[in-house]
């Protein structure tokens, strides 16, 4: 059987079999590129373009008046319509089982290798604020804790290193909205000759909101002792 002999729900459903196909290409295609292998991003890229003609051609008999499709020529329209069905659904068969065979080989080398991503997420689960910069300033990486202390601070995201250190003022140790305390200590590395500076947070507030209380105890009993004495 034909495509054009076909039902127009069977053509629907190839249709958007396709549709998903090239959406799943486009997402292997951004995954492979981020991690900067080429070679599977352009495996990627030409399952999605084989999908993305195929659509277009069955959405120009079902949709478009006489199959006028702008995307793509009536030529390959009509040779896609006089396709057997059986050769519409192996290509679909082996479109799907290649995008498999590229998501299990993407899964695997996530984990087995290491990613600047994967670096993100894993720095982002520490409990403690971290950020490392440049001499200058630049930021080379910053987990979510430091970057929501910076925003409370200075109002701004961590865009320079540098200037977030000369804020804290040598402080001891600041207060955030919140009632905890944070100190701060300051690292410099050499890497390949080049100085990365590292800024780490300690929560205090156990430590120093005793400190306070005591303090606060100690004004207490001299005011008492300032009143005896009269």
């Amino acid at each position: 059987m034909w495509i054009y002999n076909t039902l127009p729900m069977m053509r629907a459903v190839l249709c958007a079999g396709f549709t998903l196909a090239f959406l799943a290409a486009a997402f292997l295609g951004l995954n492979f590129m981020r991690e900067k292998q080429l070679f599977y991003v352009l495996q990627a890229g030409g399952i999605a373009a084989v999908c993305y003609g195929l659509v277009q051609c069955l959405c120009a008999v079902i949709f478009w008046k006489d199959g006028d499709s702008k995307a793509i020529g009536p030529l390959m329209v009509q040779m896609v319509m006089r396709c057997p069905v059986f050769v519409i659904l192996a290509l679909l068969s082996v479109v799907v089982t290649w995008e498999i065979v590229l998501a299990r080989y993407q899964k695997k080398w996530a984990q087995t290798h290491v990613s600047v991503l994967s670096i993100k997420e894993s720095v982002d689960q520490i409990p403690f604020g971290l950020c490392f910069y440049y001499e200058g300033g630049l930021v080379k990486l910053c987990n979510l804790a430091m970057e929501q202390i910076c925003r409370e601070l200075t109002g701004k995201p961590m865009q320079d290193g540098e200037t977030f250190w000369k804020s804290l003022s040598n402080q001891p140790a600041v207060r955030l909205s919140d009632g905890s305390f944070y100190s701060f200590q300051r690292i410099c590395h050499v890497l390949d000759g080049q100085v990365i500076y590292e800024i780490m947070s300690t929560d205090v507030t156990k430590e120093y909101g005793q400190g306070l209380r005591l303090k606060e105890k100690e004004r207490e009993l001299k005011r008492q002792g300032a009143q005896l004495k009269k």
